[in-house]
């Protein structure tokens, strides 16, 4: 048995169809435009100058923003660079948010974590010694996510560049990892 449908739900299913189209076309356009900012995020070379005490401890706050771990070339303690008080606060922060510090270092006290009463901070925290001959640290660097950030607090000139590129901190990730 046949019959005959209303003009009007006919119209109404096109225009369904008409606005299901028009969705499709939307968010392939909004993926398209991800992919593009994807990509110049992995392109995009951004620098960030910080001065001062206030402007270390941002630098040091900004590598929580590390996804799983922070590489770091060490001259000195946490402690020296931005306080005792304020680096428990990061040892903390970084323990809660499960980031693992590795750490290579000029100095002799791998394992001995004097300087922190953070108890559960050995979990994420390794360190290695490089004698001074081979690699004399005088400065720290950090690399974690896409950037790498290199901070001097000696000479009364508390300062730091943090940069910002998917490719850079690739690399310095990949010279870290040699050394280590």
């Amino acid at each position: 048995k046949l019959s005959l449908s209303n003009p009007t739900k006919i119209i109404l299913g096109e225009d369904r169809f008409g606005f299901l189209k028009q969705q499709k076309e939307t968010l392939s356009s909004v993926l398209d435009e991800l992919k593009n900012l994807t990509l110049q995020r992995r392109t995009s070379f951004t620098v960030k100058y910080y001065h001062g005490l206030s402007g270390l401890r941002q630098m040091t706050w900004n590598q929580l923003s590390a996804k799983e771990e922070i590489l770091q070339f060490a001259h000195q303690t946490r402690n020296e660079v931005v306080g005792k008080r304020f680096a428990e606060k990061i040892r903390e922060e970084q323990v809660k948010r499960k980031i693992k510090l590795y750490e290579i270092e000029n100095a002799l006290d791998q394992g001995d974590y004097w300087y922190t009463i953070v108890k559960e901070f050995p979990r994420y925290y390794d360190s290695r010694h490089i004698s001074p001959d081979v690699l004399d640290i005088r400065q720290n660097l950090s690399i974690f996510s896409d950037t790498v950030s290199l901070m001097n607090w000696r000479d009364e000139n508390q300062s730091g560049v943090e940069i910002v590129n998917a490719s850079f901190s690739k690399m310095q990730s990949e010279i870290f990892w040699r050394f280590w």
